[in-house]
């Protein structure tokens, strides 16, 4: 049995019509976008914080990005919360390659506040995000924005997502179990 049936397994049957089962497949099932994920199962708006941006170059956390480690990236971390209960559902730590995309979307990543695939939707970038693989691990760092001990498990979604025929950015993405 694979991993991500494994987790699947662990979700219950498609049947099952419980509302956390139904989000948590979804994250394991789906490509969709994070904040289109959430603003379905959490019923209501979804806001971006940023909890840190910066441009630097490269690194060994950039592989499947097929970039030299001269190249410069745009690496974000951020915070997807309810809009109206401040709820903080999910954790992303992103490298985008503004090389690859036009720079009036990379201006409006850096001077906005709107989660990626909002903007790429907004400039009508034809994407495809591919889930490369889905976990658990411990919270850790993490756990202090979700309310919860750092040794919680906390569901992991690594993205990458390709424009034009090619790879721009790589995302990985936190859930809190017990929030669903």
């Amino acid at each position: 049995m694979d991993a991500k049936q494994g987790l699947l397994d662990l979700f219950g049957a498609p049947s099952d019509e419980h509302p956390a089962r139904t989000t948590l497949r979804r994250i394991v099932t789906t490509d969709v976008t994070v904040s289109q994920l959430l603003e379905g199962s959490s019923k209501e708006p979804i806001r971006l914080v940023k909890l840190a941006e910066r441009f630097t170059t490269a690194d060994a956390d950039a592989p499947d990005l097929d970039l030299p480690s001269s190249a410069v990236i745009l690496r974000r971390t951020e915070l997807f919360q309810g809009a109206v209960s401040g709820e903080s559902f999910a954790y992303a730590d992103s490298v985008v390659t503004p090389g690859g995309l036009d720079p009036d979307v990379v201006d409006r990543l850096v001077g906005s506040d709107q989660p990626v695939g909002r903007v790429l939707g907004h400039y009508l970038v034809d994407a495809f995000r591919e889930v490369q693989s889905v976990g658990f691990e411990r919270a850790g760092t993490c756990a202090t924005h979700f309310g919860v001990a750092p040794d919680s498990m906390v569901l992991v979604r690594r993205c990458r997502i390709h424009a034009q025929g090619r790879p721009v950015m790589r995302s990985t993405q936190k859930f809190p179990i017990g929030h669903f």
